[in-house]
């Protein structure tokens, strides 16, 4: 490799940043280090690799390591990582820094405390990102985040976080990835439906670029033209997730408004996070999903009684891979996953169970077995759980 050409160690160089996983340490630490010309060629010819930035750690000389890889990266866009965990020192001064190159970010992926944003809330609203494409925020338990501009925003996902921006029609429609979560409670006062129905205000009647979205969060009512609006906006949407929905009436309401306006014939991947079986019901009501082939059922409780078909099997004709993450109760899965009777079947194409959760062996055996028994024997059986079954 020493022979090689700085030409063709920038193109290496490249492929390494490409690969490099999101928890492990950014690129050019881990070129620098394995020769002096490695280090020289990468310093000097190839400034691409020193634009993905990672903070994971509480060091002292983050904040001079920061600004030598924005030196080395020249002026190109830069992807910022940050995961500062509870209980590190005062921080401030780096996430200045962070905002001060904003109209520099290509992507900006933050996880922290609302300590250390302190000083955003006063220059937050002068924030411009021209070139941000990809925003990710983690602010736990609570904060409101200022940005004036995002026009080439693409993905936003927002935990525990309230974004308010004045441009939101100027990113709307390029728009793919949607994920607003908060934990019950935390916003009762100010909701994230603000944003919510000002993205879908946007609306014009061609459609969006939105492929993934997750509302995990405090619903908007849907009512007069924000009904139709919305039904615009996901009719493309491929993959959807809902969850952290408290067992209120207004709550029943607003999914029962939402329910008919869900994109059923594009959706191929849902999620059901942490639902009461009222809520579950409204969502899988009198529905069929012809696409779908992934469903996730995490922490949810489940809809299925002795006396009646459940609605799962009549809502997924083309479920093929079934997901269930700490379920409150799994036994109903098994029980309609193990049935033999032609007119009780469900989900023939099934070909992928993956478990998250503590099981029961002997159940888990019947339902191998009576797949196999009905000819529908699974392809791949995925057991991540702290108990052992043989």
């Amino acid at each position: 490799m020493d022979s090689l050409p700085p030409e063709l160690l920038c193109i290496v160089f490249a492929y390494v940043r490409s690969s490099v996983q999101q928890r492990q340490p950014a690129p050019a630490a881990t070129v620098v280090r394995v020769c002096s010309t490695w280090r020289e060629v990468a310093r000097k010819l190839c400034p691409e690799l020193w634009t993905d930035i990672r903070l994971f750690h509480c060091r002292s000389d983050q904040l001079s390591m920061f600004d030598e890889y924005l030196r080395l990266s020249e002026n190109l866009p830069v992807d910022i990582a940050m995961d500062i965990p509870i209980g590190t020192p005062d921080m401030s001064p780096l996430l200045f820094r962070i905002f001060r190159v904003s109209r520099r970010w290509r992507s900006l992926h933050i996880s922290t405390t609302p300590e250390a944003f302190r000083f955003v809330r006063t220059s937050g609203s002068q924030i411009m990102a021209p070139l941000l494409e990809s925003l990710r925020l983690s602010i736990s338990p609570r904060m409101v985040i200022h940005i004036k501009s995002m026009p080439s925003l693409k993905v936003l996902v927002l935990q525990d976080v309230l974004l308010e921006t004045p441009g939101v029609a100027s990113f709307s429609p390029q728009l793919e990835v949607l994920d607003i979560c908060s934990e019950p409670g935390i916003f009762q006062d100010i909701t994230h439906a603000d944003l919510l129905l000002r993205l879908i205000a946007q609306e014009s009647g061609r459609g969006s670029q939105l492929r993934e979205l997750t509302l995990k969060t405090t619903l908007p009512r849907f009512d007069g033209p924000s009904g139709p609006q919305l039904k615009s906006y996901i009719s493309s949407v491929t993959k959807l997730s809902i969850g952290n929905l408290d067992n209120s009436a207004r709550t029943h309401y607003c999914l029962t408004a939402l329910q008919p306006l869900l994109p059923h014939a594009t959706l191929e991947e849902l999620t059901l996070d942490k639902l009461h079986d009222g809520c579950s019901r409204i969502i899988l009501a009198n529905t069929s999903f012809p696409a779908l082939h992934t469903l996730t059922l995490s922490r949810t409780e489940p809809v299925y009684t002795e006396t009646e078909s459940s609605p799962y099997r009549d809502s997924f004709p083309a479920l093929k891979h079934l997901r269930l993450v700490d379920l409150t109760s799994y036994e109903f899965i098994f029980r309609v996953l193990s049935e033999t009777a032609p007119d009780r079947i469900h989900w023939p194409k099934l070909h992928t169970l993956e478990i998250h959760c503590n099981v029961v062996p002997e159940l888990l055996r019947n339902v191998v077995e009576s797949r196999v028994a009905a000819g529908l024997p699974l392809d791949k059986l995925e057991i991540h759980s702290p108990q052992d079954v043989d």
